[in-house]
């Protein structure tokens, strides 16, 4: 890639970043929410420490989808993998959830988004062919 010359991101890389980053903004303001005095005062009889443990790894999910985000937005090769791999992941926790009579078919559709997305042929081009890192 010559110097000055900006890579060209296709519309799936940018639906990749946006699915990431509202990802963990809905990660992150539900991780405020809960926190709320109001809410834990409602939230009585139910074992507020599995809540917070709960929620502490969901914040972590939301930094990593933020570290990948930024990954995809610099084109990053790593990145693609990461996003392989976050989906995957995600896709088996789905179906064990819908397997066992708890599905969440909004995260369902965010993780077939992201397959889609990924499996672009300008998307793979972009990470596959450059490799910028």
């Amino acid at each position: 890639m010559r110097a000055g010359v900006k890579p060209q991101r296709p519309f799936g890389v940018k639906m990749l970043i946006v699915l990431q980053i509202l990802n963990a903004v809905v990660i992150l303001a539900l991780i405020i929410f809960v926190n709320l005095n109001e809410v834990k005062r409602e939230l009585e009889g139910i074992d507020l420490d599995q809540i917070n443990q709960s929620l502490a790894i969901d914040g972590v999910y939301a930094v990593l989808g933020l570290i990948i985000a930024y990954g995809l937005y610099r084109l990053r090769y790593w990145a693609w993998i990461a996003i392989i791999l976050w989906a995957g992941t995600r896709m088996l926790n789905s179906l064990s959830l819908y397997i066992e009579g708890e599905p969440n078919y909004l995260v369902m559709l965010r993780d077939v988004l992201i397959v889609f997305y990924m499996n672009q042929r300008d998307v793979q081009q972009v990470f596959i062919g450059g490799r910028h890192g």
